[in-house]
């Protein structure tokens, strides 16, 4: 009887010790892209772009220490091929952010700038784009994790 009732109790501890570990994301960083809008115009030299996306970065609440977060790469894509890379962005607070334990930053980003030959902007404005980037974080080792925006028709006059 008492080897049972140690048995039940060890148990009990080893469940009670597994909840307690949280999950993945109550630990890292998570990003993503959120609200992608995306104006085309064609000039009589190139093509015109001004559009914003906004990054949403939570660090989890167990995380051990606040993480410094850096700005990658960030393109625009149709189906997995990229249309137009690298895109001038600047951003709101400008990076490196630090997110601190529990915090959720959100930063304003826009997209300006004369880009490419006139005949860019049919190729942008043939269906729906994503916006694909990168952002490094110190809790990673500033390894580059790869975000991307849900599809968005871009606005084209």
């Amino acid at each position: 009887m008492v080897e049972r009732r140690v048995v039940i109790l060890v148990t009990a501890l080893a469940f009670g010790s597994l909840a307690g570990c949280g999950s993945k994301e109550q630990v890292i960083l998570s990003a993503s892209v959120e609200d992608a809008t995306l104006m085309v115009e064609s000039t009589a030299l190139t093509t015109e772009l001004v559009g914003s996306f906004r990054l949403v970065l939570s660090l989890g609440e167990y995380a051990a220490d606040p993480s410094t977060v850096g700005l990658g790469t960030f393109s625009l894509e149709r189906d997995a091929q990229v249309l137009l890379s690298p895109l001038t962005l600047d951003a709101t607070p400008a990076f490196p952010i630090t997110v601190g334990v529990g915090k959720t930053e959100r930063v304003a980003v826009s997209i300006t700038g004369s880009v490419g030959e006139p005949e860019l902007a049919a190729d942008l404005c043939a269906g729906e784009l994503s916006i694909t980037g990168t952002v490094t974080d110190s809790l990673t080792d500033e390894r580059p994790r790869t975000l991307s925006s849900g599809r968005f028709p871009p606005d084209c006059p």
